[in-house]
């Protein structure tokens, strides 16, 4: 990423496949991750799409905040940061649908209400663990 909000410095990013981009928003079970405290989990989702997939609009809250990223030369306005608060437990997202994004989503997964690492394991995008509760 080139730049991102310091409120997201220091969390767990989740990077998903750019391949996937086109996936299927109904697929519930496109993304799954496990929190181990309460968390507030935010997806960074790509600025031009046209409309946002259903799981996202109705769930998340839009933080009216962006993160820049340069995936190709068109994404000039970044990614748009949405946020809900999740209990510890499983926590699943669909995927992109026909929404009109050029790139796939990135999720930050963050403890609640606070700005460090704590409340997260699970997988980073090389498929190594993530961190426990807790460790920096």
């Amino acid at each position: 990423m080139t730049d991102i909000p310091d409120f997201l410095k220091g969390m767990n990013f989740i990077r998903t496949a750019n391949d996937d981009k086109r996936a299927d928003e109904t697929d519930a079970n496109f993304l799954c991750f496990t929190l181990t405290a309460r968390s507030t989990v935010y997806v960074l989702y790509d600025s031009r799409a046209s409309s946002l997939p259903a799981w996202l609009a109705s769930t998340f809250a839009d933080k009216h905040a962006q993160a820049a990223i340069h995936t190709d030369t068109n994404m000039a306005d970044g990614f748009e940061i949405y946020y809900a608060e999740f209990d510890a437990g499983q926590v699943c997202l669909g995927g992109n649908g026909n929404t009109g994004a050029g790139s796939n989503y990135i999720v930050v997964v963050g403890p609640q209400g606070a700005q460090e690492v704590l409340g997260f394991s699970g997988y980073c995008s090389d498929g190594a663990a993530g961190p426990e509760a807790g460790t920096p």
